[in-house]
């Protein structure tokens, strides 16, 4: 079953400093990771693009 708002807000809550600090690392390299990707996409795409306007 899925948590709550709440229920999220509360656990979180009961996070050390240590396991926030760790929480957030791991968010930070998942979205690196994701922004990553993302960004190749996009770059190859444009590239397609490019190759169809010469």
């Amino acid at each position: 079953m899925m948590e709550t708002i709440m229920e999220q807000k509360e656990r979180l809550q009961l996070l050390s400093a240590d396991e926030l600090w760790s929480l957030r690392e791991d968010v930070d390299s998942k979205l690196a990771t994701i922004i990553l990707k993302r960004k190749s996409m996009l770059e190859e795409r444009l590239e397609q693009l490019r190759r169809r306007q010469s």
